[in-house]
């Protein structure tokens, strides 16, 4: 069996460049993939190969480049590649599709004596049109879609014309499902909604890369450090979570907040008259991680009441919790039975709940603290690691 993966990770030896020249960034989905890609080299399975077109935005409003180069990548097969394309708006997405397509059509050449299976990540509407057209003229190749959201649900609030056209591809995406022959979920509920009706299916809810995390975790003794993580836009709940430390009035409790999105606004307003909330902006993974282990809590204000948390599962969820922090957040339908033991519940995703919620556990003896986060660790560590989520994955689309 060989297999082609096509993401849109940014690769290791290019993450600054990207990072540099980028006015948005995807860190979320980079990490995921490339966890999966390292858990299949820890594998050392060689019949991997790798595409993939960086999730970057579009030259000049949101990327310093117009034309993003080509790579080499170093994984798993020599013939993986970064590819390259000219990164202005819509003209990138139909270059992307031309170069899916004449890449893949060479692999299948190259592999026509063996079983054939293309992962694609996400149902980017070009890259399923590119492997469905190879599917129609190679019928013994097999797609395997790996879905991490809904596209309805993972776009912020855009222009009527712009809105025109995400839900146009929406609607071809799920068109084009019919020729899918299997799927990888990262919420259980996502059956369901894309009708999948007998086709096989795996749930692959998050991966961690326990290479991410060297430092040993520590329990602050002089301040009670709470810390969110990630995307703040408005629909995440930011404002819940500054309005429920609001409410804290204790001059130990800190709220530190790292991240990019339309909440920006709104936290640098409570910044400016709320001495104990620092925002530190965007920060690199491995800064990121940092701030994690020296936190007394970690949070996620995402509300359960929100359609979207069935079928989605927070990146971050995994990444708290290999920190050995303990980690509050609401109930969210996306979240599998398995992780309730080791993580902090409010009773509901209102904003007292939550203020309650933090405000209980910030008292907490640091030993009742300790020996959480480091339970939900252990459980990350022994069912979540790359290595054994890659094995998962080969294994299914053995059967399949």
């Amino acid at each position: 069996m060989e297999i082609l993966y096509i993401g849109s990770f940014y690769p290791e030896d290019r993450f600054d460049e990207i990072w540099q020249n980028s006015k948005q960034h995807y860190v979320a989905t980079t990490v995921f993939q490339r966890a999966l890609i390292k858990g299949w080299e820890e594998n050392n399975y060689k019949n991997v190969t790798v595409l993939t077109f960086p999730m970057i935005g579009s030259f000049p409003k949101r990327y310093d480049k117009l034309y993003f180069k080509r790579s080499l990548l170093f994984s798993i097969n020599k013939e993986s590649v970064c590819e390259g394309f000219l990164n202005l708006p819509v003209i990138k997405h139909i270059d992307i599709f031309f170069k899916t397509k004449r890449y893949i059509n060479k692999w299948v050449k190259k592999n026509k004596d063996y079983k054939k299976v293309i992962i694609i990540n996400s149902m980017a509407l070009n890259i399923m049109k590119a492997a469905i057209d190879i599917k129609n003229k190679y019928p013994d190749v097999k797609i395997c879609l790996s879905i991490l959201d809904l596209p309805e649900f993972s776009n912020s609030k855009s222009s009527n014309y712009k809105t025109k056209i995400i839900n146009f591809s929406v609607k071809k995406s799920f068109d084009f499902l019919k020729y899918i022959d299997s799927y990888i979920l990262i919420s259980s509920a996502i059956y369901d909604k894309i009708n999948i009706k007998n086709k096989p299916w795996m749930l692959l809810e998050g991966i961690y890369l326990p290479s991410d995390r060297v430092s040993i975790h520590h329990i602050p003794s002089d301040k009670v450090i709470i810390l969110y993580t990630g995307s703040l836009h408005l629909k995440y709940g930011i404002e819940d979570l500054l309005l429920a430390f609001d409410k804290i009035n204790n001059k130990n409790y800190e709220l530190r907040i790292c991240g990019d999105g339309d909440g920006k606004t709104l936290i640098n307003e409570y910044v400016a008259r709320n001495n104990r909330i620092k925002f530190l902006g965007m920060l690199k993974h491995a800064e990121v991680l940092e701030q994690q282990k020296d936190a007394t809590l970690l949070v996620n204000p995402r509300r359960a009441s929100e359609e979207y948390t069935k079928y989605s599962f927070p990146s971050k969820t995994i990444e708290y919790m290999a920190s050995g922090t303990p980690v509050i957040m609401h109930k969210l339908e996306g979240i599998p039975a398995e992780y309730y033991e080791h993580l902090i519940f409010t009773e509901s995703s209102s904003i007292d709940d939550l203020y309650n919620t933090m405000s209980v556990w910030g008292e907490k003896p640091k030993e009742d603290l300790e020996n959480l986060g480091l339970k939900a660790k252990k459980f990350i560590l022994d069912n979540k690691t790359a290595f054994k989520q890659s094995q998962r994955v080969m294994e299914f689309l053995s059967q399949n």
